[in-house]
């Protein structure tokens, strides 16, 4: 009697095994791109949100919207894709400097308009630290509107921020707000 299997039974199994990989390749297949479609999305609301925190964070400290301020030798515009606050400075006792402000720019980069950033440049004695943060590099759109066309009689800006996370999943996330400035 011999010992051994046939070739059928070694077919039977070989096709199992084909069956059992496939299987499991499928599930971690299906797995990675739900991963990366979450991911994709998780980014974008992220995104999103911690710009509406930054502008809600600055603008109800704001004492009024200027219209332009020039930031390591690049002038920064108010307008539709920009906002400028102007932001009474403190000491490092927390009291107000008379007649110092510190500025606040949050907007679409002039020369990368995908990236969103939050420049804080304080004056001179504020103990309000300097920033320099990249909100989003996915910037689709970014939208500022005044209830004031005169940005010294400004009390509220209107915005929506669109971020979208290009790439085999994308994820896109658009958050809408208002924010109004302290004492107005």
């Amino acid at each position: 009697m011999e010992t051994g299997f046939t070739l059928a039974e070694v077919a039977v199994v070989v096709l199992l095994m084909v069956l059992i990989i496939s299987a499991g390749a499928g599930v971690l297949i299906y797995n990675n791109r739900f991963y990366e479609t979450q991911s994709g999305e998780i980014f974008s609301v992220n995104a999103t949100r911690e710009a509406a925190d930054r502008l809600n964070e600055y603008g109800r400290q704001a004492v009024a919207v200027v219209s332009s301020y020039t930031y390591s030798s690049t002038s920064y515009i108010t307008g539709g894709q920009t906002v400028i606050f102007q932001i009474s400075s403190l000491d490092i006792d927390n009291a107000v400097i008379p007649g110092s402000y510190d500025y606040v720019i949050i907007g679409a980069n002039p020369n990368t308009p995908s990236r969103l950033e939050l420049i804080v440049d304080p004056a001179l004695g504020s103990s309000r630290p300097a920033r320099n943060l990249l909100l989003s590099g996915k910037l689709t759109t970014v939208n500022f509107v005044y209830d004031n066309s005169d940005f010294a009689l400004t009390r509220r800006v209107d915005y929506t921020i669109l971020v979208t996370d290009v790439g085999r999943s994308p994820g896109q996330e658009q958050i809408s707000g208002s924010v109004t400035l302290r004492n107005k």
